[in-house]
């Protein structure tokens, strides 16, 4: 089974998202977002973002995602974590991931950030972790 075998689902944890499948990471990549379609999309279907996954057959992550959110202002997302724990959750739901076992999602790969977010889903709750680093640094005076 692979994603071609899912349909767009909404799925919810704290924040409602579509996950959407994609047929490979290349597929993933070309796709270009219609914003005014989302937005319009996100309304009707109250869902917050789209998760887009293509399911990887590398050992290095399970899954390459992209997020996008217009409805709040975010065109793409380098990592979501409010998006990945859920994303694990249907997959391990789909037979795709096993509980209480790590993975990695990796997202930002357009946007040139690439991000490996780790991923548990156990049986009464899901695990969402990673690093960071920092890209800018500012200061604020009120």
């Amino acid at each position: 089974m692979d994603s071609n075998d899912f349909v767009p689902s909404v799925v919810q944890t704290e924040v409602t998202h579509t996950m959407v499948p994609i047929k490979n990471s290349q597929l993933l990549n070309d796709c270009i977002p219609d914003n005014k379609l989302l937005i319009e999309i996100s309304k009707e279907y109250q869902s917050e973002g789209f998760y887009c996954f293509a399911i990887n057959q590398n050992e290095d992550h399970l899954v390459e995602t992209r997020f996008f959110n217009p409805i709040i202002g975010i065109n793409e997302d380098p990592a979501t974590g409010t998006a990945a724990g859920p994303l694990i959750g249907f997959l391990t739901q789909k037979k795709q991931a096993k509980l209480n076992k790590e993975y990695k999602i990796l997202q930002g790969v357009k946007l040139n950030q690439p991000s490996l977010i780790e991923v548990m889903c156990r049986e009464n709750d899901i695990l969402v972790g990673g690093s960071s680093i920092i890209t800018m640094r500012g200061e604020l005076y009120i």
